[in-house]
């Protein structure tokens, strides 16, 4: 009976690591994701500045 509660609880245990990593991993890309578009939105804002100060 101990010997199944200690598997029942190591495969518990197996599975969280698992999601956390999942979860973890997918933080990591949201935020890549989101420093690209900062990134990508920064360019436009420069050239769109850059444009009108050579139209004045």
């Amino acid at each position: 009976m101990k010997e199944e509660k200690i598997k029942n609880i190591v495969k518990k245990m197996n599975f969280l690591d698992k999601f956390g990593l999942e979860i973890v991993s997918n933080i990591g890309d949201l935020c890549l994701k989101d420093q690209e578009d900062k990134k990508r939105n920064n360019s436009h804002n420069l050239e769109n500045g850059i444009s009108i100060n050579k139209i004045n």
